[in-house]
């Protein structure tokens, strides 16, 4: 297993890691969950409160090349810490604010922050194992952005039904305070990563060039449709037949198909990586085509959804 060759202070970094990439996938996806609500709340069309995810995503679209670039000689922890305290900021807006306008201005924040962390978390756990177990590392922390998937969005949904979608964003803040005093307090620091300018001469050699315009395109159409898709999950399996009272569940189901993609991952990665983007596009590919118009309902649309979401895992 990952842990039993690794000392302490690395476990509890990977650890700590697994709940940073949490909190990062739950406030992102927060208004996937309380999408409905809060377009009642503000008096707007579902399509228009989607603008919430966009806007986050916006931010990190523009700025984590240029984030990964600024921040290079920066202590990785420090960056970190930064980064967290970034989506408290971000999820206490969005809380508390009195128009629509305010919710995207702090979203926008929260993908500024995300930008950031997720620029360093990765080269973090890296640097918190030997190079053997890299990406069975990587695979471990990233989970705790299925974990999001599994509970996040569907506690938020219960949530906001519960007690209302402002409720549940200041609830989101609070456990995003304690994770940030965790991470001052518990993460191992790391060497800083090569700097840029080192890297550059690598990336002068056309094939090198090649591979990386390659993976930055893919990745790219990856984030973009399952992004368009998965902001109007809700709306969209209710239109398919689910019955209301089932969303909550069915989310749940939704991300626990989002770990075994993520377990799929961790045994490729390693192995055979071109073989994993095939199978997880070919995977997205038939979750989607399944959804167009209303060839399946209820709960095999449900079925069609974790299908798409464990290829993008």
């Amino acid at each position: 297993m990952l842990f039993k060759s690794l000392p302490a202070p690395a476990v509890i970094g990977l650890w700590a890691l697994f709940a940073c990439t949490f909190t990062a996938l739950t406030s992102e996806v927060a208004p996937v969950g309380i999408l409905i609500d809060m377009a009642r709340a503000f008096h707007i069309a579902e399509g228009k409160a989607g603008l919430a995810v966009s806007a986050f995503a916006l931010m990190v679209a523009v700025g984590a090349v240029p984030l990964t670039i600024l921040t290079a000689h920066i202590d990785r922890k420090r960056l970190m810490v930064v980064s967290l305290a970034g989506y408290v900021l971000s999820n206490l807006v969005m809380a508390m604010a009195p128009t629509f306008v305010l919710v995207c201005a702090g979203r926008m924040i929260g993908g500024v922050a995300h930008a950031l962390l997720m620029s360093i978390v990765s080269a973090y756990a890296a640097r918190l194992v030997p190079q053997a177990m890299t990406g069975r590392a990587i695979s471990f922390v990233y989970g705790g952005t299925s974990l999001g998937a599994v509970l996040g969005v569907p506690g938020m949904a219960a949530a906001g039904q519960l007690v209302g979608w402002r409720a549940a964003m200041f609830t989101l803040a609070g456990l995003s305070m304690v994770l940030t005093l965790c991470i001052a307090f518990f993460l191992p620091p790391v060497s800083s990563p090569v700097q840029v300018r080192e890297t550059l001469p690598a990336m002068r050699s056309h094939r090198t060039m090649r591979i990386f315009m390659v993976v930055v395109v893919v990745n790219g159409v990856f984030f973009i449709a399952h992004n368009l898709l998965y902001t109007y999950v809700t709306p969209l399996l209710l239109d398919h037949g689910l019955p209301g009272g089932a969303l909550s569940a069915a989310l749940l189901l939704i991300g626990g198909t989002s770990i075994l993609g993520l377990w799929g991952a961790g045994q490729l990665v390693d192995r055979n990586p071109a073989a994993g983007v095939l199978a997880g596009g070919l995977a997205m590919l038939a979750g989607m085509g399944l959804m167009y118009g209303h060839i399946i309902s209820g709960w095999v649309a449900v079925g069609a959804v974790g299908l798409w979401c464990i290829g993008y895992s």
